[in-house]
């Protein structure tokens, strides 16, 4: 258990935050000599597992984040601050070498230890040194209930990464040479997206940003420099101020949505630059997926583009509708709602995102503090591990359609999920997504490759037979082909043999050969709805026959599917 801070300790930690410049997590940032040594560190103890808000008494409530509950703790006026510690250290399972003091609000790296206060075991017996601390901790935890950073941290402006003042915001943060360049340059963010009395979230921006940098970065690795190309600038002040979901609003304050070739000609309903600009159909910049006719592509729109889509403001804050799909049609939108919580039912501000699910709304993203953010910072990280990777969004049509597919190409997390097997040197990949506003429930994408010489020279995909568990029953689909494909994989792709006839006139006159292709034959479909609340599974096998099904040079043989799940996932894109 976390040693009490005794009077020796406490003096030595308000001296050290009084001689810094200290970052209020909250509405108003100061410096420290101008306010109360209590604040001073209230301001410090306002982060992830800590939450406070200075009572009109002058007193002070303390809520400690536990295990997903908040625990509330009213401090009355000028009760001495030994209290606030000792109720923070009943609440945490920390470990003596953590005992420090956090400043949270530039959210910075490192751990102030013992020594930068003067302070050693043997001036004072339960004060022990931080010698066992990680040096990589960012946020608090358990193991940490007390940390403080070892050098300031805030947000670059674009044009001048050494100003003491940030003028235009973009994604990039950097270590400050002192707090107090550290407080300007965080007051002049906080200044810029201010939006009514809502205060200034630091971790949400830092998340922010880094979402952005990852997105970036990852698309640029991958050669999609059009999407990149395709962002806007920062919004104006202005734009900002009617966009009442926080962690939003600071994503649009670093780029304002997307530029597309493609919409604004369907906004002008040019048809013919629509079709001399169908690449950018593709460019959105979350992604999207493709089954015979039906195509998602989701971009983020402007702030004039997302208040035209949303409904008339009936409140200080309005839902906004922040993404769309290339036809101009809604599909995410995002907004606050008030939660109350605690023995004294204190409301809380929360931010919700929710996908359009044609009559209804479908959860996007578990409703927090910082709802989008989490949301953008989730995909963020599957674009950047390559579970959302770019490839031809339409398979059959490769040249024009690449852009961020959305069926995971690798696992990151429960929610992103690829299966994979390998059968007689013929890989099979497989994985699901679900489709809140279409009837048919999931696309699922099946990739087929040979992979080693264990499989025939050449061998031609003949009939595939699918075993469907909707949650309640399972249901068995066999049939000739996939989509009226016939691919015969080779050691350096495939050729893409199509039916051209009905079967009657014979394998050979109804299925004719196609132009060889690199890469994985990629097929595309949809599962159906599930039942209950636990979803349901998809598997199969595929047979393949040696050489080509009219001219076999072996015994047809069996290719598993391997088995993926049908189940709504807690983030939805």
């Amino acid at each position: 258990m976390l040693p009490l801070l005794a009077q020796d300790p406490l003096r030595k930690v308000l001296q050290f935050c009084t001689a810094h410049e200290v970052l209020q997590y909250g509405n108003a940032s100061k410096k420290a000599q101008d306010t109360l040594a209590d604040d001073v560190v209230w301001r410090g103890l306002a982060s992830r597992d800590f939450y406070g808000e200075r009572r009109r008494d002058e007193g002070l409530s303390l809520g400690v984040r536990d295990g997903g509950d908040t625990m509330y703790f009213k401090i009355q006026p000028f009760t001495p601050l030994q209290r606030v510690f000792d109720a923070v250290a009943k609440r945490k399972d920390a470990a003596v070498e953590t005992l420090c003091f956090a400043l949270d609000g530039s959210r910075v790296r490192g751990h102030l230890t013992l020594e930068d206060l003067d302070i050693t075991a043997e001036e004072h017996l339960d004060c022990l040194p931080l010698k066992d601390a990680p040096s990589d901790e960012f946020l608090p935890s358990a193991s940490a209930a007390f940390s403080a950073p070892a050098q300031a941290e805030a947000p670059e402006d674009a044009s001048d990464p050494d100003a003491a003042d940030v003028s235009t915001l973009c994604d990039l943060v950097g270590a400050c040479d002192s707090w107090r360049v550290a407080y300007r340059r965080w007051a002049s963010v906080a200044r810029r997206v201010k939006y009514h009395e809502q205060g200034f979230d630091a971790r949400s921006w830092l998340v922010v940003a880094r979402a952005w940098r990852d997105i970036k970065a990852a698309l640029a690795e991958q050669s999609m420099d059009a999407i990149v190309a395709s962002l806007r600038p920062p919004a104006t002040p202005e734009d900002l101020r009617q966009v009442g979901v926080r962690s939003l609003r600071y994503a649009y304050a670093i780029h304002d949505g997307q530029a597309l070739a493609f919409d604004a000609a369907r906004r002008r309903q040019d048809r013919a630059a629509m079709r001399d600009s169908q690449q950018s159909v593709f460019h959105g910049l979350f992604g999207g997926v493709s089954a015979y006719d039906y195509v998602v592509c989701t971009r983020f729109v402007s702030i004039t583009e997302a208040m035209a889509l949303s409904p008339p403001e009936e409140e200080d804050v309005a839902d906004v509708h922040f993404a769309a799909n290339y036809d101009g049609s809604w599909r995410f939108v995002a907004g606050v709602d008030l939660w109350y919580e605690g023995h004294d039912s204190r409301a809380v501000e929360v931010e919700t995102v929710f996908a359009n699910d044609g009559s209804r709304l479908a959860m996007a993203a578990p409703t927090s503090h910082d709802a989008f953010a989490q949301w953008f910072a989730t995909y963020a990280a599957r674009v950047r591990l390559r579970a959302y990777r770019v490839a031809p969004l339409m398979p059959d049509a490769p040249d024009g359609t690449r852009g961020v597919v959305l069926f995971p190409d690798a696992d990151a997390g429960d929610d992103c999920h690829v299966s994979e097997a390998i059968t007689r040197g013929v890989r099979v990949r497989a994985s699901a997504v679900y489709l809140p506003n279409s009837p048919s429930g999931y696309a699922y994408s099946i990739r087929i490759r040979r992979v080693s010489d264990e499989a025939p020279e050449s061998c031609q995909l003949r009939t595939r037979h699918w075993h469907i568990n909707d949650g309640e029953r399972t249901s068995t689909v066999s049939g000739e082909g996939v989509v009226g494909k016939f691919p015969v994989l080779t050691s350096t792709g495939w050729r893409d043999d199509s039916q051209v006839a009905n079967m009657t006139h014979g394998f050979s006159t109804a299925v004719l050969p196609g132009e060889d292709r690199e890469g994985e034959f990629v097929y595309q479909s949809f599962s159906g709805m599930t039942r209950g609340p636990r979803g349901g599974s998809f598997r199969g096998e595929l047979e393949f026959v040696p050489g080509e099904v009219s001219a076999p040079t072996g015994e047809p043989f069996r290719v598993v599917c391997p088995e993926f799940a049908l189940r709504k996932p807690r983030f939805l894109y």
